[in-house]
């Protein structure tokens, strides 16, 4: 029995001090860059894709002719810096959840200067200037709010606000030429999730002073809303770590009601302190360890279920809500759409193997977001989702 004993602690003594061995190789290795760790794979989320529709002939014909001379991104320089490990922004954060109540600190906060430059390269990856509101909201160019006509308010991420372009250049600045009769909101939060946007129509400080005439709101998704949301390991992790556990943690209490639990690293101590131990792990990192999560389908269905909360405010408002994955397809799981379509979601899928090569062009090297030719193209897939199912306050069906 003690040998058996002895033997037992001596496997147990062994198997630690490997752990601690292969931590500490791969500490050492991260440093030094001895052996390339493995890149996540990013499989896709959906192999039974849903029915693509294939996008007017107008919207390239529109493309070409405005965008013609529209140069490609440096390819090689695109490759560098494609997974960005040096990459530095020069700005304010602005990618925190209480944008409205860090405007109402600092009221004269006008203008933000987001510069991204990587450190290996000495490039500039981009350099913007983002107008802001008093209520923490991007402003659009020469726009005249008007009490009486209805508004267009979008919500989402850093794709949404247009993070690494101009005002002029975001895609709700382009959704407004497309629909002068609408007063246009922009929402989006850089680094932004559904919790995100749940706040706001928790707390309201953005939508205080926007009027009563209902109208459209759109929520453009892309799939790591997931993991802002609900925060799995990757929250955890160093790149994230500083934006992602202060968002809220939503849930329904036993009658089905929207609570918030509190921040992520506060609303589950367990959780968060499991976490954050795997979260430092060098071996975890090197390879790739739910770097490209895909969640299971009991999140994806209380995903939909939170974001039809968003829906039932705005509706009760008098807004019609729509979703729009901005990476089409590739952004929906099989459950995703079902649930979306099934609680009657209005949302589009196009085929944008049209204009392909130019979405290729409308990327910012080195970033991944939007330049000014994909927000174009963006904004252009949005219109024709619109014209299928034509807002109760349109009164102009624009072909621009």
């Amino acid at each position: 029995m003690k040998r058996m004993a002895a033997n037992l602690t001596l496997s147990v003594v062994a198997f630690v001090s490997c752990l601690v061995l292969t931590e500490m190789f791969f500490r050492f290795n991260a440093r030094q860059g001895w052996i390339s760790p493995k890149e996540a794979e990013i499989a896709p989320l959906n192999t039974n894709f849903p029915k693509e529709e294939r996008l007017p002939k107008t919207v390239l014909q529109d493309v070409q002719r405005r965008y013609a001379d529209f140069q490609r991104p440096n390819e090689d320089i695109a490759d560098k810096l494609s997974h960005f490990p040096n990459n530095k922004q020069t700005s304010t954060p602005i990618w925190a959840a209480d944008l409205a109540r860090r405007f109402e600190q600092f009221p004269d906060i006008r203008e933000i200067h987001n510069r991204m430059i990587n450190l290996t390269h000495n490039r500039v990856i981009y350099n913007a200037y983002y107008g802001m509101d008093h209520r923490g909201r991007r402003r659009l160019p020469h726009q005249e709010i008007s009490k009486y006509k209805p508004n267009m308010i979008f919500v989402g991420c850093s794709f949404t606000f247009g993070t690494g372009v101009n005002d002029a250049y975001t895609m709700p600045t382009f959704m407004k030429h497309r629909y002068p009769e609408y007063n246009v909101y922009n929402l989006g939060i850089p680094a932004g999730g559904l919790n995100d946007s749940l706040d706001d129509i928790v707390h309201k400080k953005r939508l205080e002073d926007i009027n009563d005439q209902g109208g459209v709101v759109i929520y453009s998704f892309i799939y790591d809303h997931l993991e802002r949301t609900f925060c799995s390991l990757n929250c955890y992790r160093e790149e994230r770590r500083s934006w992602a556990l202060r968002k809220s943690d939503y849930d329904f209490d036993k009658e089905g009601k929207l609570v918030n639990l509190g921040r992520h690293d506060t609303s589950n101590p367990y959780k968060a302190f499991f976490y954050s131990i795997l979260a430092k792990s060098a071996f975890l990192d090197f390879i790739g360890f739910e770097k490209s999560k895909k969640f299971g389908v009991e999140d994806e269905k209380k995903f939909v279920r939170l974001l039809l909360e968003l829906k039932k405010f705005y509706e009760n408002q008098g807004y019609d809500f729509y979703f729009y994955p901005v990476g089409g397809a590739r952004e929906l799981t099989e459950t995703l759409t079902q649930e979306l379509r099934q609680h009657g979601v209005k949302l589009k899928i196009y085929d944008t193997s049209s204009i392909h090569e130019w979405k290729e062009r409308g990327v910012i090297a080195g970033d991944g977001h939007l330049n000014e030719l994909g927000n174009y193209l963006l904004a252009a897939q949005i219109h024709q989702m619109l014209l299928a199912f034509p807002p109760k306050t349109s009164t102009v069906q624009s072909s621009k």
